[in-house]
């Protein structure tokens, strides 16, 4: 198990299952007598901890009293019509580093292995998963530091045949937490909706952010989740013209670890939608030089106040983009009451268009 190539874990016991098989595709044909399994245990593994907890084979499973680096006992077949009895020593030597558990048959009479070579406690595998067996043992790193990798791979022998490795086991230790904020957000937002983004980095030689909370609070009020275990960097958030909205973010990296941090704003932003002009009407149109222009502002509004002065300006770019310092102020109206409009002379205006 594990997250991603590098198999990230969170640091603590490890539970080791090894499994073996009288395996016919590979060539079994007769009952195995003897199974013999080391497993070289890696050296960030702290071998007093070493503790077995089960073994199994033909389908019966055995559990190994708590707490135990070294066992040994003796299995009585006979009461299941097996006329075998089955050893099994489990240990591991702390100089070498190897863990050993062996598999015998013997003959309940004479002690020793059967002459009979269909004599085995382990027949040829079959659908019914008889000829299958495994071992199981706890154990805990001597380091738990991130980016620590610990390794196993186990070798089997089958009686007198040539050995068999199983696949390597790859796990590399996560024991730190990732940090994240949001991104800075402009003082006011000219729209309700707006995007906010995030991001996070999880400790040096960790497994990587995998999810985000995100939390929104609406003018100081209580915080609220917004963005729940999201793997993405951004979203657009729809608020309300005139509101304060302050954000801030919790990551959770690929193994679990999640973020700890006290609610408060990481980033704040206020809704201030401008206020708008629904339609310019002129009442006279072409106008004359010398003459008088009406101009009419329809549909103004302002979504989070009143409006208290319009003004008229000639685009001088012809753009419908209000440029400080090339368009032309040509009149002001403060007084809404009876309509948003003003009168202008247009003597000394150049002939043609005007915006």
């Amino acid at each position: 198990g594990g997250f991603g190539p590098e198999g990230y874990i969170l640091p603590g016991v490890m539970a080791y299952e090894v499994e073996f098989e009288n395996d016919p595709d590979v060539g079994a044909e007769l009952p195995a007598q003897e199974v013999f399994i080391t497993d070289l245990l890696d050296d960030d593994l702290d071998l007093s901890t070493v503790e077995f907890t089960s073994f199994a084979f033909n389908n019966r499973v055995w559990q190994v009293p708590p707490g135990l680096s070294h066992y040994d006992t003796a299995l009585d077949l006979r009461p299941e019509g097996i006329d075998l009895l089955v050893t099994v020593e489990m240990d591991v030597d702390p100089d070498s580093r190897m863990l050993s558990v062996t598999f015998r048959s013997l003959d309940p009479i004479t002690n020793q292995l059967p002459d009979d070579p269909d004599a085995g406690f382990l027949p040829v595998n079959t659908a019914a998963h008889d000829g299958e067996g495994f071992f199981t043992y706890l154990v805990s790193p001597a380091s738990t530091v991130t980016g620590t990798v610990i390794t196993n791979q186990a070798d089997i022998v089958f009686d007198v045949n040539e050995s068999i490795l199983t696949p390597i086991t790859t796990h590399t230790f996560d024991a730190g937490s990732p940090t994240s904020s949001p991104g800075a957000l402009a003082a006011s937002q000219l729209q309700p909706t707006f995007d906010v983004s995030w991001t996070g980095s999880d400790d040096a030689g960790g497994s990587g952010i995998g999810s985000y909370d995100v939390y929104v609070s609406d003018d100081g009020g209580p915080w609220s989740l917004w963005q729940d275990d999201t793997p993405a960097s951004s979203a657009t958030f729809s608020g309300q013209t005139g509101h304060t909205y302050a954000f801030y973010s919790v990551a959770t990296d690929n193994v679990g670890h999640v973020e700890g941090k006290s609610p408060s704003a990481e980033a704040t932003t206020y809704v201030n939608v401008p206020p708008a002009v629904g339609a310019l009407l002129d009442t006279s149109d072409p106008v004359a030089r010398p003459g008088l222009l009406a101009l009419e502002a329809q549909g103004v509004s302002d979504a989070d106040g009143t409006p208290v002065l319009v003004e008229f300006y000639d685009d001088a770019n012809d753009n419908d983009l209000l440029e400080p310092g090339v368009d032309t102020l040509i009149g002001t109206d403060t007084n809404g009451a009876d309509g948003w409009s003003i009168s202008v002379n247009t003597t000394g205006w150049t002939l043609g268009q005007h915006t």
